[in-house]
């Protein structure tokens, strides 16, 4: 790609800007580049009109990005530089965004509707796919545009950006029930209960204080108890204490009409049983359900339609 800058008569402030690398004369000539909102660029002989910070984010020039950003910007601009260096999987630019102290604001408002996570993925610019997971939002927007991207990591032996993407709630439950990754997802679910078994038995997170904040880390700690409950082995029925013991996690035990009491029996699992029967409010529906039953000459526990007051989506106790 070339800007049309050809020769010194164009845009002579572009063309002395792109041309430098002296590091103390770029911020001076960087400001003459201010009166120019829009440049015409010569893309595959099609000419388009973009800001000089675009332009430097399609060129890779890092520091002369890094020079412009000193100066005002439109965060519109930002986002969609940001976007490009995504696309050229540049880790480097991307970081000049990323560290911003408005890097969330600039992401959530600006950059993701220029991002195409297809792109990213796709043309294994896996350094740059990483750093974006680390982002709630950039999570949540894979998981409705393109949660089987996990295959594709999968198949290129990214295990670690598996694990990543598992970790969100909506893609933990589509990958689950595909079962095309199951000893990928079993390994993750031990890892992470694992992983949790420690953190409440840490001095600093005792039983007594220990408890989850975040909603998609309360839903995916539910989704792995139902995967755990359904499984029904002895490798993983350890961990049903735990995570039932969980505040966020117990409060939610009996919602859905009891759907995890309904999984342990429909699976057969007593140990999941035992412990969901212990927590009150899941004995309570379960006494109004066999006493329903009784009447009606039912004999096994039903599972109603979902009541709109308890999904899941709306009832996460944040604590």
């Amino acid at each position: 790609m070339q800007a049309s800058y050809e020769g010194k008569t164009s845009y002579p402030e572009l063309y002395n800007f792109i041309t430098s690398d002296n590091e103390l004369l770029l911020p001076q000539l960087a400001k003459q580049l201010q009166k120019y909102y829009l440049i015409k660029w010569d893309d595959a002989q099609s000419f388009v009109q973009v800001s000089p910070i675009v332009m430097m984010a399609k060129l890779g020039k890092v520091l002369h990005l890094k020079t412009l950003l000193a100066l005002p910007c439109e965060d519109k601009l930002a986002g969609e530089a940001l976007a490009f260096g995504m696309r050229k999987g540049s880790l480097e630019i991307c970081n000049l965004f990323l560290k911003r102290h408005d890097a969330h604001d600039l992401i959530e408002n600006h950059a993701k509707k220029f991002i195409d996570f297809h792109s990213i993925i796709y043309s294994r610019h896996w350094e740059v796919f990483v750093r974006l997971l680390e982002w709630d939002c950039f999570k949540n927007e894979i998981a409705k545009r393109d949660p089987k991207a996990i295959y594709y990591a999968d198949m290129n032996g990214q295990a670690h950006i598996v694990n990543l993407l598992l970790s969100h709630p909506d893609i933990f439950v589509e990958i689950d029930r595909e079962g095309e990754l199951s000893s990928q997802v079993d390994l993750f679910v031990l890892n992470k209960c694992e992983s949790l078994k420690k953190l409440i038995n840490t001095s600093e997170n005792s039983r007594s204080r220990f408890n989850l904040s975040g909603v998609n880390e309360i839903k995916l700690c539910v989704h792995l108890l139902k995967h755990i409950t359904r499984k029904n082995s002895d490798e993983t029925n350890q961990y049903i204490d735990n995570l039932l013991f969980i505040p966020a996690i117990k409060e939610l035990a009996h919602h859905n009409s009891n759907e995890l009491l309904h999984i342990a029996q429909t699976a057969g699992n007593h140990t999941a049983e035992q412990f969901l029967l212990q927590i009150s409010m899941v004995n309570t529906l379960f006494k109004w359900h066999s006493t329903y039953n009784a009447v009606h000459g039912f004999f096994t526990l039903p599972k109603p339609p979902l009541d709109e007051s308890d999904r899941l989506e709306d009832n996460c106790t944040i604590s």
